[in-house]
């Protein structure tokens, strides 16, 4: 097994001390320090994979920055063992199944549809081609999809303005407080058409809660509709849709890794949502 390195000295100059591995995703690295000549606590994000990911990161969290949406904020981009690294400031808090947690998360998401979606820096996915991907991951998932293949299959993308988002949005990158919070993990932020955070989001919280989505998602609907107003009703439904194929896909593809959660509850999730036994908009999603 690799010994966690105690410290890092970075390209740009700055050394990291104390450093404490930190749960990671698929393609990074990351740690927990204190910066030696500033005395504060950072966290150090480092490429694994040259996926270019961290820079999509440090785009959108640049972008933030100027804005009220609580997200952590970039101290360096650099390098450390020859990969692309970040240096972000320490946030506390932790993932939380509150009402209030999940009311707080809301209005978060809902401070990123208030961001001017830049001209350039930010990656693009407008919604001809969110709809062309759905189409292909249904087509590609029907073994995995039965009797709801074909529903979801005529799912559209509703017409929309861009916003900023982040994703991947839900409980579990979200880090919160008692009286606030932090998104986190912003890799796959884009500019994309308004409600597909908020549809993903619904989805994920969702999968967490099981049989306490419908209460779950309504505190999550109730805080984001404090900060922006809620998309149409049958908009949302098709959001949910769509985010949730998208989450099904990935599970189906990361099946090999141990970690990954069970497929079979995405499409189970999915299924309840398009016969409007348990997600739809006016049950458990209730907006």
């Amino acid at each position: 097994m690799t010994r966690s390195p105690s410290e890092a000295m970075l390209a740009s100059g700055r050394r990291v001390t104390d450093l404490t591995p930190l749960p990671a995703g698929r393609s990074h690295q990351v740690y927990s320090g204190v910066d030696a000549q500033r005395g504060n606590r950072v966290v150090i994000k480092l490429d694994d994979s040259g996926s270019g990911r961290l820079d999509n990161e440090y785009e959108a969290l640049r972008l933030l920055a100027g804005h009220a949406a609580p997200v952590p904020a970039v101290l360096d981009k650099t390098t450390w063992q020859g990969r692309t690294c970040l240096v972000l400031s320490h946030v506390d808090g932790s993932p939380s199944r509150t009402a209030g947690a999940y009311f707080r998360l809301g209005n978060a998401l809902a401070s990123l549809a208030t961001v001017p979606a830049p001209g350039d820096g930010l990656r693009t996915s407008p919604g001809e081609t969110i709809e062309t991907e759905h189409r292909r991951r249904v087509r590609n998932l029907a073994l995995y999809l039965g009797e709801t293949g074909p529903i979801l299959a005529a799912v559209t993308v509703p017409r929309a303005h861009h916003v900023v988002t982040h994703g991947d949005p839900g409980p579990e990158n979200y880090l919160d407080r008692p009286a606030d919070g932090t998104l986190v993990d912003f890799e796959s932020a884009m500019i994309a058409p308004f409600g597909l955070d908020l549809g993903r989001a619904l989805f994920a919280t969702a999968l967490v809660e099981g049989a306490g989505a419908a209460q779950a998602n309504a505190a999550l609907l109730d805080g984001y509709r404090t900060a922006h107003a809620l998309p149409r009703r049958p908009d949302l439904d098709a959001w949910v849709a769509i985010g949730g194929t998208q989450i099904l896909a990935w599970r189906v593809a990361m099946s090999h890794r141990p970690a990954t959660p069970p497929w079979q509850a995405a499409a189970e999730a999915l299924k309840r949502h398009l016969l409007g036994r348990d997600c739809r908009a006016d049950r458990g999603l209730r907006p």
